[in-house]
């Protein structure tokens, strides 16, 4: 999969919370920041490199399915910082 422009296909790593009753609950949208495993980058994509780690705005980001498997598709500008 190639993305376009300034797109960044990213696996998103899931922080769960756990209620009082043991139920485990994953929603990334009520979270302040998400983080993801970059996957692919489109051609105009600068700074990020597959295989880096990245915290970005969990509220501007399209969800992808692929093989069952759940991807984000963000641009490159709400990305916030590399983890290193």
């Amino acid at each position: 999969m190639k993305p376009l422009g300034r797109k960044v296909v990213v696996h998103p790593v899931a922080k769960e919370d756990i209620t009082s009753s043991g139920i485990h609950v994953v929603d990334v949208r009520t979270q302040t920041h998400a983080e993801g495993t970059v996957v692919a980058v489109g051609a105009d994509v600068k700074e990020i490199k597959v295989g880096e780690t990245i915290v970005y705005s969990p509220l501007f980001f399209e969800e992808l399915n692929l093989d069952k498997v759940m991807h984000h598709v963000i641009d490159e500008q709400d990305v916030h910082a590399i983890l290193e």
